[in-house]
């Protein structure tokens, strides 16, 4: 007997091929190499979330609330099912990434050679940003690090587990910001 899972997973609609033969050509190109529809799919959502988040200054008013589009995907299925793919949604924004860390390191860099020459003891030392947060982040180091990023960043991961294990972690459980980033609220406090 299949597991209810596998049951639901197997026999789950796809996105109709209409909606994809009217999807923007970048997003064509990105699912039309791969061959099963539920993998097309699965690439389709992530790459979506993936490219959504480098627009963060997108922004509307809703309830009288300045919103942001945060955007989360969140995939269950069995083991070898196709969620791995989703890991290639990772690499559509790995030059932002790269962008992103490459610019603070220098950054940090230029702030050591001009202190030495300054000595300048209020001087406030830039911190490391990344776009792409690992999924095995404390709370804590998550607030931090949204703050250094000016609360701008994603979460690729394709096991549930790296997540779901940090939460069991008294330093990693950061479910509650996880909500409050949803519906855009306050972090930290």
């Amino acid at each position: 007997m299949k597991k209810e899972t596998e049951i639901k997973w197997g026999s789950s609609p796809t996105v109709y091929e209409k909606v994809r033969e009217e999807l923007p050509e970048i997003f064509k190109q990105i699912i039309n190499p791969i061959k099963s529809e539920r993998a097309k799919d699965v690439l389709l959502l992530s790459s979506i979330i993936s490219l959504g988040s480098i627009f963060y200054n997108v922004s509307g008013i809703y309830d009288n609330k300045r919103t942001y589009c945060n955007l989360f995907l969140f995939i269950i299925a069995p083991p070898a099912s196709d969620k791995s793919i989703m890991t290639y949604a990772a690499t559509i924004i790995e030059k932002v990434h790269k962008y992103i860390l490459n610019k603070s390191i220098e950054e940090i860099k230029t702030f050591y050679s001009v202190s030495k020459i300054d000595c300048n003891p209020l001087a406030e030392i830039p911190q490391k940003k990344v776009f792409i947060i690992p999924g095995n982040i404390s709370a804590s180091k998550l607030i931090h690090q949204l703050n250094t990023n000016n609360g701008v960043g994603i979460f690729i991961e394709e096991e549930a587990d790296t997540i779901a294990n940090s939460f069991r972690q008294d330093w990693g459980n950061y479910s509650d910001n996880l909500r409050k980033v949803f519906h855009n609220g306050r972090l930290g406090g």
